[in-house]
């Protein structure tokens, strides 16, 4: 029997990002019972910052590296004060990001069969779905952001999807409240941890990780605020940072300015931390929002417990206050600093909380559970 053909469209592969992690996750699951080709949105890369699916084709659009980094060039102009370039690479984006998108759309229905399905997940992809295919959108974000002027604005620019793919049942209730949903079929998917769960519930002497870009929705500088605290109230800890970000220096500076040196370690971007998680007691994340923190259920696969912000409706599907970690309704380094400091002064409490994260990760996050979810989906 021939299987269904899918063509599941990811920005890039050359360096670690959070919905390329999922789709590469998902199709690795699925990659026995589908068809599937990975679609770039942009150029296929020498360097590859993940473990690639075996079996599955890879194809590319080649959209230019200079619409796709929008985000790295307007922070290169507005922090160099370099403000006509500025305003010409935001000319340059509107008139390409508008024009291409015909073009994009014959190029895909070219390459695609009547009959296949074509699932959209990212924001560039969705701009450049054609008609005449049946189109997913594996929406990475939080339902709020539905409502916001970076997807409103882009979304009078794309079809209208046959499905949208939300990633917690919240953000899926929330949208069931907007007009512009009610009439769109939906369906919800959690995100895969793509480690094999692993049950070790020792104490590892103090360490905290966090794993995240050092950028302003993650809120890097209050661990190292909540650092500070914990190294004033004499703690025995250490906190390692990996990832990669404009507030590196920033970092780098508060570090030194609070002679957190030998306490705290920026370890750069890594591309599989499996060790690095293993090795921590406590995983600590103060996103400001999300759409849902994969890296919650990666910890908690591997019997690390999370602290994490309240960074919107879908965290308490994520975490279980109490049993796999803590939410920190606080955007104060106090608060975050005082939680980590009661579980490692209390060995006995940290590691039941160990225990109770991996439990509760296989009981709801598994890869069987999410398999049958997606087959669901897919039909």
């Amino acid at each position: 029997m021939e299987k269904e053909k899918i063509y599941w469209f990811v920005e890039q592969l050359d360096h670690v990002g959070g919905t390329e992690m999922v789709t590469l996750s998902d199709i690795d699951l699925l990659k026995d019972d589908y068809d599937i080709t990975i679609v770039l949105d942009g150029e296929r890369k020498k360097e590859v910052a993940f473990k690639l699916p075996e079996g599955v084709k890879i194809v590319s659009l080649n959209i230019p590296s200079r619409y796709m980094d929008v985000e790295r060039n307007i922070e290169k102009y507005l922090s160099h004060f370099r403000y006509i370039s500025f305003v010409l690479y935001m000319i340059y984006y509107v008139f390409y990001g508008f024009f291409s998108r015909f073009y994009f759309r014959k190029k895909i229905k070219k390459m695609t069969e009547k009959d296949s399905l074509l699932i959209a997940a990212s924001p560039i992809s969705r701009a450049i779905m054609p008609r005449g295919r049946t189109v997913y959108f594996h929406y990475h974000f939080n339902a709020e952001r539905l409502l916001s002027p970076e997807e409103w604005f882009p979304r009078r620019l794309e079809r209208k999807p046959d499905k949208y793919i939300f990633i917690t049942q919240a953000s899926l209730k929330k949208a069931e409240t907007i007009r512009e949903f009610r009439k769109i079929p939906k369906a919800m998917v959690y995100n895969l941890s793509r480690y094999t769960k692993y049950e070790n519930y020792s104490y590892k002497g103090g360490k905290i990780i966090f794993i995240g870009r050092l950028v302003g929705q993650k809120r890097p500088q209050l661990l190292v605020q909540s650092a500070q605290i914990l190294k004033n109230d004499h703690i025995p800890f250490t906190l390692d940072i990996i990832g990669d970000g404009p507030l590196k220096d920033e970092l780098q500076s508060l570090i030194a300015k609070n002679n957190l040196e030998n306490e705290v370690r920026l370890l750069g971007p890594i591309n599989d931390p499996l060790e690095n998680i293993r090795s921590a007691d406590l995983a600590v994340f103060t996103s400001s929002y999300e759409g849902y923190l994969l890296v919650t259920g990666e910890a908690n696969s591997q019997s690390v417990p999370v602290i994490s912000s309240n960074w919107g409706a879908g965290v308490k599907e994520v975490v279980e206050d109490g049993v796999s970690g803590f939410i920190i309704d606080s955007s104060d380094p106090k608060a975050y600093a005082s939680k980590v400091e009661e579980l490692l002064n209390d060995k006995e409490k940290l590691l039941a909380l160990k225990k109770s994260s991996y439990e509760y990760f296989v009981k709801s996050h598994s890869k069987e559970a999410v398999k049958e979810a997606w087959k669901k989906i897919l039909g």
